[in-house]
């Protein structure tokens, strides 16, 4: 979970590290002396937009790490010790829980 928090969080700032990053290359002021101010909205569209994005890409394309012939094992308590989660292989043994046609 917090590596999908860390990615959204990377996506939303990257357009402001891209502005912030050219505005240093191309160092540009006005009349006065200043630089102009960062387009914070426009930005901020544009982050959220990559983050929706990275999202549907996780949706879609990220599995859990398996080929889908394994399911999950949660942690269990087995003659009273605790046994960590697991993937294990789906076949149609006792322990297979629901059918899955």
């Amino acid at each position: 979970m917090l590596r999908i928090v860390i990615l959204m969080a990377v996506m939303f700032a990257l357009p402001f590290i891209v502005w912030h990053l050219w505005r240093l290359l191309a160092t540009s002021v006005d009349e006065d002396g200043q630089a102009a101010p960062a387009p914070v909205g426009s930005l901020a569209i544009v982050g959220a937009a990559l983050a929706v994005v990275a999202t549907f890409s996780l949706v879609l394309f990220g599995g859990a790490g398996t080929s889908g012939e394994e399911r999950y094992q949660p942690p269990r308590i087995v003659d009273g010790e605790v046994q960590p989660g697991e993937f294990v292989d789906d076949d149609d043994g006792p322990d297979a829980g629901p059918d899955r046609d």
